[in-house]
């Protein structure tokens, strides 16, 4: 059995588990094989108890052919908490799966210290739609860009505390923060409002940069993909995996203080083609469709040939 983000479980049942950082993930199991849970990516608490299960965005599915369990840490960045009582090892899901899939090294260095076999987990990260259109060059044509959720977790307050005051931002996305956003976007710091995909898709090319200043570990943030598929370096605040890819990779630069981010922000302008050319080799390497593809086809051929 495989058990992934998304549900990638071939045999004998389908699943379907939330990357929800602040709170342990759900692990919905349909009794009947071939079929699987439908849900949006966020939606609310459920508990153990299936008389529950019908609520929210699941409350079109019958409660009794479901079972709901709870398999990891409430949040990644912090000691992994053992959902089950007796270690993630023994939990009746995680003990019964052959591979376990996470979306980013963070998460599976969760999962071993929660118990979890180091020879179980594979790092599979998610994909996005390469741009029809998409090449390396010379220089940006517009500024700065944050785009998420305004929110506590996401950092955005913090970010525009810190915010060198002649450098230009554009700032998408809603949330319980707009109005203190509102408050605080001045002088070259511009409050867009929220934007469908297919907006962000036309405005995301040929930006100086995406800053990515979320405190919490994330799983693994798609936008982060969209700005590497159109040669965006990435300035991330350090704790979260993209972050992590970011040092890794060396698609942009990181930061913690207010200091740091000045300095980051220098150093994504002055590098900014060669960033811009790292960018979209790591897409294409690691978050396109094609490596997507190749990644899973090699996973299915590990587990059947140790079957």
């Amino acid at each position: 059995m495989l058990l992934g983000p998304h549900g990638l479980i071939p045999f004998p049942v389908r699943a379907q588990a939330l990357q929800e950082p602040t709170q342990c993930a759900r692990v919905l199991l349909w009794k009947h094989p071939g079929r699987r849970a439908e849900y949006p990516g966020e939606f609310p608490a459920i508990r153990h108890d299936r008389r529950q299960a019908h609520r929210g965005a699941l409350r079109d599915v019958p409660p009794e052919l479901l079972e709901v369990v709870r398999h990891r840490p409430r949040r990644l960045h912090e000691a992994p908490r053992r959902c089950h009582p007796l270690g993630a090892a023994r939990h009746p899901v995680l003990s019964r799966v052959d591979r376990l899939v996470v979306l980013a090294p963070r998460a599976r260095s969760a999962f071993a210290a929660a118990g979890v076999p180091s020879e179980k987990l594979r790092v599979i990260p998610n994909f996005v739609e390469a741009p029809e259109e998409v090449a390396a060059a010379a220089e940006p044509t517009a500024g700065w860009i944050y785009v998420g959720r305004l929110s506590e977790q996401k950092g955005i307050v913090p970010l525009l505390h810190d915010w060198p005051a002649e450098v230009p931002l554009d700032i998408y996305g809603d949330g319980e923060l707009r109005d203190e956003v509102t408050r605080l976007a001045r002088g070259p710091i511009a409050y867009r409002g929220r934007v469908s995909r297919e907006e962000l898709m036309a405005i995301l090319p040929g930006r100086t940069g995406l800053v990515f200043s979320s405190r919490s570990a994330e799983g693994l943030p798609t936008v982060y993909l969209e700005a590497l598929a159109h040669g965006v370096p990435v300035v991330a605040r350090r704790g979260n995996s993209a972050a992590d890819d970011v040092s890794d990779a060396g698609t942009g630069a990181v930061y913690t203080t207010g200091e740091e981010l000045r300095a980051a922000l220098a150093q994504v302008t002055r590098d900014w083609r060669d960033l811009n050319r790292r960018a979209l080799g790591r897409f294409a390497a690691a978050y396109s469709p094609a490596s997507w593809v190749r990644s899973v086809t090699t996973l299915y051929a590990d587990v059947i040939r140790a079957a």
